[in-house]
């Protein structure tokens, strides 16, 4: 799976994620994200991820938490505690 944010999003108190399959074709797994338990649990471990437990600031990010190969053009931006924020916002949104 893949995800981005659709900045700029009118009457939204949080910007939507959009998620999509990123093999060709699809392999489902959006769809299995339609049950409410399954997304708690995703958006859950995601959390997790940005923690701190990793051992980095919050205002700064570490390949324990978010960086990758693929994202490193924009390791300098990536900032923990934002994500954790934002994804404890979504999950509350669930309840």
């Amino acid at each position: 799976l893949s995800a981005t944010i659709a900045y700029g999003a009118q009457g939204h108190s949080l910007s939507p994620i959009i998620v999509y399959d990123n093999v060709p074709g699809g392999a489902g797994l959006v769809a299995r994200l339609e049950d409410k338990d399954i997304l708690r649990a995703c958006l859950e471990t995601a959390r997790s991820r940005v923690d701190g437990k990793c051992g980095c600031g919050e205002d700064t990010s570490c390949y324990g938490c978010l960086r990758s190969y693929r994202n490193q053009f924009v390791h300098q931006n990536l900032q923990r505690g934002p994500v954790f924020n934002f994804l404890g916002k979504i999950i509350s949104m669930l309840t």
